[in-house]
């Protein structure tokens, strides 16, 4: 299932029925990502709705949650993967913008979002462990946004920690100006390699040697959604609101909501079916994404 993280929200709420009536049932679940597992405690009403708040991690962190209930009598009565999500755009403002319902807005927003998914990458944001190899050059490519670097592993052994100075590190690390990238951070001019390793250069000294590996615990992603973005998906509900997509959609092979992916017939020519989200979607393209602890 989906939970919608709004842009006013003050917590994350998973709302789970067909409970049992006016009992207490624990929610346990862990992040498929970074494997850290919680508990959460709800009674259900006399319907069998339970309303479950998440912890506080997913106020800022995206993530995919494999849960499991147990009523008070520690059996199992739920199983499901529970997807924490951030809307595209702001669903009240997009409701009242164009005259819809709420139920229909969040419908319209979510069909936008996996449109927007198929041509570029899913907008999250997740604090991660991810491993990369070094390959003998001044920098380390991470082929994804990188926000904050928190600790960096070499070959297991810690070299760098943003809780402690510069001077208590073995190393000192900073993003590249594309966040595609960590490169090291000195005081002094650095000159960096950009090739792989040559006998001329022998002697000079390569930040990320080659074949070691590094971990990198660090923010990945979009901490907010691109504004740009957010404008394509406002011009996907009002197509969607207004049947615009029709033809769009009629070229649509198969709907997958477990993964959230959307298949276009092999003789679909691309795009959303609006030129203006097109060309915004254009600024952004996919990439390959490095291993996750």
């Amino acid at each position: 299932m989906e939970v919608l993280r709004q842009y006013n929200s003050s917590s994350v709420i998973v709302d789970i029925d067909e409970l049992s009536l006016s009992e207490q049932h624990r929610l346990i679940y862990t992040d498929a990502d970074t494997l850290l597992e919680y508990t959460a405690f709800a009674t259900s009403n006399d319907e069998g709705e339970a309303s479950f708040v998440l912890n506080n991690h997913y106020m800022t962190y995206t993530g995919k949650l494999n849960s499991t209930i147990f009523n008070s009598a520690s059996i199992q009565v739920y199983d499901d993967v529970i997807d924490v999500v951030r809307p595209y755009c702001n669903i009240s403002k997009v409701q009242n913008k164009l005259s819809l319902s709420l139920n229909s807005t969040i419908e319209y927003e979510r069909v936008a979002r996996f449109i927007i998914n198929t041509i570029t990458y899913p907008f999250t944001y997740q604090r991660l462990e991810k491993e990369f190899i070094g390959n003998g050059i001044g920098y380390l490519p991470v082929k994804q946004r990188i926000q904050k670097i928190y600790k960096v592993y070499e070959n297991e052994e810690l070299i760098y920690d943003s809780s402690k100075t510069s001077s208590e590190n073995l190393m000192n690390f900073e993003i590249s100006k594309d966040r595609t990238a960590i490169i090291e951070s000195s005081d002094d001019k650095i000159n960096r390699v950009n090739y792989g390793p040559l006998w001329r250069d022998r002697f000079i000294s390569k930040s990320f040697a080659d074949g070691y590996e590094y971990v990198v615990d660090a923010d990945y992603g979009w901490p907010n959604i691109p504004s740009d973005i957010q404008e394509a998906c406002e011009l996907l509900i009002q197509d969607i609101s207004l049947n615009n997509l029709r033809y769009t959609t009629r070229y649509i092979e198969s709907f997958d909501t477990d993964d959230f992916k959307i298949k276009f017939a092999k003789d679909f020519f691309g795009g959303t079916g609006n030129a203006i989200v097109d060309k915004i979607l254009s600024r952004y393209g996919n990439y390959l994404d490095p291993g996750v602890l």
